[in-house]
């Protein structure tokens, strides 16, 4: 079975990630089991805490860029990165300016 949400389809909701940070997600369950979920992430600035004990996570950057800082150590993934964030990653998460990604976590417990 294929199935295709088209952009006019998606209704975006915000989601408050703390720290006066607001991303815009459409979430996807495509199973109906909850085993993976997938969407669009865009978030315009702000950092946060990521704490990953749940899930693991797929990030596709479609625009803009994200900061990850893991023991002290930056990683920046860029337009056209793709990112993996595997289960009980802790870091902290900075977007300067504007992110724009897709995503995918395994499993959908969000």
């Amino acid at each position: 079975m294929h199935k295709i949400t088209r952009d006019y389809e998606m209704h975006l909701e915000k989601v408050d990630l703390g720290k006066k940070t607001e991303a815009v997600a459409k979430l996807f369950d495509f199973t109906g089991d909850k085993s993976f979920g997938a969407g669009i992430l865009e978030v315009r600035g702000g950092a946060y805490p990521l704490d990953s004990t749940e899930w693991d996570e797929v990030l596709y950057i479609i625009d803009g860029s994200i900061t990850f800082i893991e023991d002290s150590i930056e990683k920046v993934a860029r337009k056209g990165d793709i990112v993996w964030t595997s289960r009980g990653t802790k870091s902290e998460v900075i977007v300067k300016d504007y992110l724009k990604a897709f995503y995918v976590i395994r499993p959908f417990t969000i």
